[in-house]
């Protein structure tokens, strides 16, 4: 499986492949993934509730990779780290890929992008399961 290296500039395509293609993988594929990246992985458990989530760095972003029980991912945060890099991954996204109607998004072969902001002033792409 190859590895991501990113450039000096932000790497769309690229960040969005690799969110991709941990979408549905397994926690031990997404590690095999970002291998040369740094990554810290998050357990969480309240009650019957149980959740990692695994983070990976890079150098203007991070894409953060959600897990079910079973230790699949059904989820992928990019996020990134300036209002400009904001803009141009949402051009990014208007330029490549279809817009999907009923939730909306952008469709990839087998992955829904939307977009994300939280309370928090966080914002980026979420990639998802279709």
């Amino acid at each position: 499986m190859a590895h991501f290296t990113q450039n000096k500039h932000l790497d769309y395509s690229g960040l969005i492949m690799l969110g991709s293609l941990a979408v549905n993988a397994s926690l031990q594929t997404a590690r095999t993934l970002f291998l040369d990246r740094e990554q810290c992985e998050t357990y969480y458990s309240y009650k019957e509730k149980k959740e990692v989530s695994l983070e990976v760095q890079f150098e203007s972003s991070v894409l953060t990779c959600l897990f079910d029980n079973n230790n699949t991912c059904e989820r992928v945060f990019l996020l990134v780290d300036t209002a400009i890099d904001f803009v141009h991954c949402i051009e990014y996204c208007c330029n490549t890929f279809p817009m999907h109607e009923g939730p909306r998004g952008w469709e990839t072969n087998h992955c829904l992008i939307q977009i994300y902001i939280d309370n928090q002033q966080e914002y980026g792409l979420s990639i998802s399961p279709i």
